[in-house]
């Protein structure tokens, strides 16, 4: 399959709430998204390296090597050789960049375009996300964690925010609660 057109679209979205990123917070996600098309299918792909500042400015730390404008640069330089282009260029570009980000999304789409991921029907339960919020008592957040529906028996926690006893607390005083719920 031949690709026949390629399209990136960066996006800047504002978050409802700041989102912990290990120590730091924040309150906006940016990336790029990345759509092919042939001549019998349409894929779209997110590149997004977790980069930039934190809410206070600060440059995020420990996450990805790799900046959104760095990312951009190369898939800009590469759509221009992509059309008319087999679906393997993909791939081989994939291997080619030293951008992680990249890699992935290439690789990704390369995938997606030839059907090779496999068709799921998604389980749309809501799974909340806990963590402690800046600031917060322990005994507010046991609250928090009290007020769950009952029905709720699986969560995601947000953990490396403290340090290792803080953060073995944290899930000691999830798992009770949510233990006598199963």
């Amino acid at each position: 399959m031949i690709i026949t057109s390629v399209v990136l679209h960066r996006f800047d979205i504002a978050l409802s709430r700041q989102l912990p990123v290990a120590s730091q917070r924040i309150n906006r996600r940016h990336g790029l998204v990345l759509t092919a098309t042939t001549q019998t299918n349409q894929a779209s792909v997110e590149v997004s390296p977790l980069s930039g500042t934190d809410i206070h400015g600060e440059p995020l730390q420990g996450f990805s090597r790799e900046s959104l404008a760095q990312c951009q640069q190369q898939l800009t330089q590469f759509i221009a050789t992509l059309v008319g282009q087999p679906i393997e260029v993909l791939n081989q570009l994939s291997q080619q960049t030293d951008l992680p980000a990249v890699a992935y999304g290439l690789s990704l789409l390369a995938a997606k375009l030839q059907q090779q991921l496999p068709v799921h029907q998604p389980n749309w339960t809501k799974v909340p996300l806990l963590y402690r919020n800046q600031d917060e008592a322990i005994t507010d957040f046991q609250t928090r964690i009290a007020q769950l529906d009952d029905s709720i028996n699986i969560a995601k926690v947000k953990v490396a925010q403290a340090d290792l006893a803080q953060e073995l607390q944290l899930i000691h005083q999830i798992w009770p609660l949510s233990h006598n719920s199963n």
